[in-house]
Parts: C-alpha cells; sequence; structure tokens
C-alpha cells in the first residue's frame, strides 16, 4: 500500500510538469485597441479577467507583431462583449478604508492628473467607470454628456469613543458624498433624487442609477456591464486513506505508544463555490465525507517485580468530516494544476476504543485479563488543518492531500493526534 501512495505521487508529478509549462502561456483572445488617434486596431489581447485594474496590457496586431500599451499609448481596448476599458488622466484617492489602517492615521493620499485604465460599467449620455486600486479600494467615475470624468466621493474616518485605541473603543464614520455629487449631476431628471438617496457605493447600484439616468433622458445605452455570476457545482469524491496515530505526554498506558498503520478509505459528496473574475482561479472547496479507521497496538513490559503486563490497543471509529478548503486552480487548460489548504470539522458517529491488559505473575504463570475504555472520556468532536496539491482534467480530479486532526483524546496534556495521507478523486457534475 506504502508503494501504492508513492506511486500516485510520482504520477501527479509527471502530471504537474506539462501544466506548470501550461501555466507560463498567455491568454490571448481576440480584442481591439483604440489608439489616440481614434483608429479601431484588431487583434489578441492577453486577457486575465483582471480584478485589479491593468496598469498595461499585452496585444498581438493583426500581423503579429507583439506590443505592450500602457494608459498613455492608447485611448482604450475592448475584449467583446464582457470587458470596455477607457484611458484617461483621472485624479485618485488612494487613501486606505481600511479599518486598521484608519485607527492607526488618517493621512490622505491622492495622486493628481494620473493616467488608468478604467473598466467601463454603463456607457451613454451619462457614462460610469470602474477602478480598484492595489488597496483593493474600488473608485467611481461618472461623465455626463462628454464632460470631464468626476470620482465619485465616499470618505471614511475613525472616531475614538475613550483613549483606549482598539476597534471595540471607536467606530468608522462614513460620509456618502457621491450621493450630493450625483443629485447635482442629474438635477435634470428629478424623478431619480430618491433613487439616489436609497442607493449605495456599489457596482450594482451605481450601474442601476445611471440605466435610470439614461432612460430617462431617452438616450442610447451602448454598453452595461453584466454581473458575472458566481458559479456552483456538485461532485462525488472517494479515495484511499493512510491513517497514522501516535500518543504523547501524560501518564497514560498509551503514551508513547506508535498505533499500527491504518489503511482505509473516505467517501463523499462535494460542493465548489467558483468565485467570477480571475479566469475562475479561485475556488471555495467544500466536502462531506465519511472517514473510518481501525487502528491497533500492542505493548509488554516487566513490572519491577517481574510480572508480565500484555496490553492490546483498538480503536474502530467513523467520522463525518466537513473540509473547507480554499483553492487555486490555473484556469482554461486541459490539465490543470491546483492546490488547496483548510480545515477539516469531524464527529465521530462510530466510536469504539477498547484495551485487553493480561497481567501474567511471576513464579506462577496465573493470569488475570481486564478489558475497558483504552482512552478515558473520549471526544467525538475533533478539529483539524489540511492541504494538499493535484490535477485536473475535465471533470475528473486527482489529488494528494495530508490532514492532521487533534484525535479523541480529552485529557490535558496528553494527546494522540490523527495525521493522514490520502489520495482523493473526484468527479464534478
Amino acid at each position: 500500500m506504502k508503494q501504492f501512495f508513492v506511486s500516485l505521487q510520482i504520477v501527479l508529478s509527471f502530471l504537474l510538469v506539462p501544466s506548470i509549462n501550461v501555466y507560463a502561456q498567455k491568454n490571448f483572445i481576440d480584442g481591439y485597441i483604440i489608439t489616440l488617434k481614434k483608429d479601431t486596431l484588431k487583434g489578441q489581447v492577453d486577457y486575465r479577467e483582471w480584478n485589479l485594474n491593468p496598469s498595461s496590457i499585452h496585444f498581438i496586431d493583426a500581423v503579429g507583431k507583439n506590443n505592450i500599451f500602457r494608459p498613455d499609448d492608447i485611448a482604450g481596448f475592448f475584449i467583446p462583449p464582457k470587458d470596455h476599458y477607457i484611458s484617461s488622466h483621472v485624479s485618485l484617492d488612494l487613501t486606505s478604508l481600511q479599518t486598521k489602517d484608519l485607527m492607526e492615521y488618517y493621512e490622505p493620499k491622492f495622486v493628481k492628473d494620473t493616467a488608468l485604465f478604467l473598466m467601463t460599467l454603463v456607457k451613454g449620455e451619462a457614462s460610469l467607470y470602474y477602478f480598484n486600486d492595489r488597496n483593493n479600494r474600488e473608485h467611481y467615475y461618472v461623465s455626463k454628456a462628454g464632460a470631464p470624468l468626476v470620482e465619485l466621493l465616499l470618505k471614511k474616518s475613525y472616531i475614538k469613543s475613550s483613549e483606549d485605541h482598539t476597534e471595540s473603543h471607536g467606530y468608522v464614520a462614513t460620509v456618502e458624498l457621491f450621493k450630493g455629487q450625483l443629485i447635482v449631476l442629474f438635477n435634470d431628471c428629478p424623478e431619480l433624487k430618491e433613487k439616489i438617496n436609497n442607493s449605495n457605493y456599489s457596482s450594482a447600484s451605481l450601474i442601476a442609477l445611471l440605466t435610470v439616468y439614461n432612460n430617462c433622458m431617452h438616450s442610447t445605452i451602448e454598453f452595461v456591464k453584466k454581473e458575472e455570476p458566481i458559479k456552483f457545482k456538485f461532485g462525488l469524491l472517494a479515495g484511499p486513506t493512510l491513517t497514522k496515530i501516535s500518543f504523547r505526554g501524560g501518564a497514560d498506558d498509551l503514551t508513547g505508544v506508535k498505533m499500527s498503520d491504518c489503511y482505509s478509505f473516505l467517501a463523499g459528496v462535494s460542493f465548489q463555490i467558483i468565485f467570477p473574475r480571475e479566469r475562475a482561479q479561485w475556488v471555495l472547496e467544500n466536502e462531506l465525507v465519511y472517514k473510518p479507521y481501525d487502528n491497533k497496538a500492542a505493548t509488554s513490559e516487566l513490572s519491577w517485580i517481574n510480572d508480565k503486563y500484555d496490553r492490546n490497543f483498538s480503536f474502530n471509529m467513523g467520522y463525518l468530516k466537513l473540509y473547507t478548503l480554499l483553492r487555486y486552480q490555473y484556469p482554461k487548460w486541459k490539465i490543470r494544476p491546483f492546490a488547496d489548504f483548510g480545515m477539516s470539522n469531524g464527529y465521530a458517529i462510530q466510536s469504539s476504543d477498547t484495551k485487553t491488559v493480561v497481567i501474567t505473575y511471576a513464579g506462577t504463570n496465573d493470569k488475570m485479563t481486564t478489558t475497558g475504555p483504552a482512552i478515558k472520556n473520549p471526544k467525538l468532536y475533533e478539529f483539524g488543518i489540511l492541504g494538499g496539491v493535484g490535477v485536473s482534467w475535465w471533470k475528473i480530479s486527482g489529488e494528494v492531500r495530508y490532514e492532521w486532526a487533534q484525535g479523541m483524546s480529552s485529557q490535558f496534556g496528553f494527546s494522540g493526534p490523527e495525521n493522514t495521507m490520502y489520495f482523493v478523486v473526484s468527479f464534478l457534475f
């Protein structure tokens, strides 16, 4: 069985080698750029479904020439029908809005007249654009009737309620300046005022406002960025397991005992949440599995009066486990390598632990046998951490994983963690 696990790891290593080469490849798809002279050039764009707006793009024109374009070099680029970007010089507020940063200091950081690629959310009489900066802060810009872009402003500050400078002794105050900006900008559509006051600083809310305004003005809406939904997938999984348990600490008969290796299996169902953008590289993997194991151990020792103690330990456990892992996978290729890391929560729906002690008395060979629990008050719940690497193809994936779990000991200073290596094969519907 050990040779089996070694062979699986070797196979996965060979599969990962070509996948690493694939990882270095680009993702060129049909698109076009708009030159500074407003000419349209068709070609291919290295499209990464950026979460943070790109600072440059890689473009191959119709004759095969490679180009790197920055915002100052072109007027924009499009990947129809999904993403439209324009180049523009704007002011940018880079002040972090994260609570921990606001608590430490509040130092506004502004950049004036910087060239950026802005994502188009709405294109019409009134247009809306989006930028996500290095602090993962969202910025929205509005343009009406071709006028210069105006950034919609949202301000936050940390207000201390005591001298104790902690999050529990203060609060974050938010000033929604963007609502006043929009009311002034769209004052020629009075019916929009109430909707603006009920809006929030988000793509969905602002897109809805701009759509209503353009309809109010009977303006043709050329483009609206469609919201990309989170995807869900279900699957089945199974595979062989190798569990090792060793006890340490305390003054128990099990202290220092290494249980025999247990070869078993796991089987269950999976539920994937696939996040949009970044070419679906991030996945939240949830699995509900049944994982049994049957471990044994035997020890023998002589007491100071030469009585012989033979002890036999047996554990027959069956856990229902919930695995929650964050997975990174390389997208859009036939063979896709991935790695994941997460936690496990298990509950023993089957629990049997026994200790049989045979005492052979010195000089008489008389024996006495007693049987009882191997661990006093064993825990049924256990927490663990796990991680793995694997590859997927079509709807099938194979992964080598390692899991560490607390084990069943509830005694202070006495532990028997479970270490499991397993290979999982899964199929997604």
